[in-house]
């Protein structure tokens, strides 16, 4: 082979082995992520997300409050009712 191959397959292998290590590193990010957002979700504080009516849950309980910067339920005009007081 010459010169130009040799160079051409280093190229080849080097950038695979850039990709295959962001990859990785791509998915212990996420893989953290996602623990972080576990650790804030409403079922860990011990409720479930429900419709709100009037701001109540189904059973005229008080959603749980999420703490400064979280949010339980991803959408509105859900709240996260204790799973205790949830009707079925």
């Amino acid at each position: 082979m010459n010169r130009k191959a040799d160079l051409s397959i280093n190229f080849l292998v080097l950038a695979a082995i850039g990709l295959l290590i962001m990859v990785v590193i791509i998915a212990l990010v996420i893989n953290q992520r996602n623990k972080y957002q576990e650790g804030t979700s409403c079922f860990e504080r011990g409720g479930v997300c429900k419709p709100l009516s009037g701001g109540l849950c189904s059973n005229g309980a008080s959603p749980i409050q999420p703490e400064a910067g979280e949010t339980y339920c991803k959408s509105q005009g859900e709240g996260c009712c204790p799973i205790a007081d949830i009707q079925i």
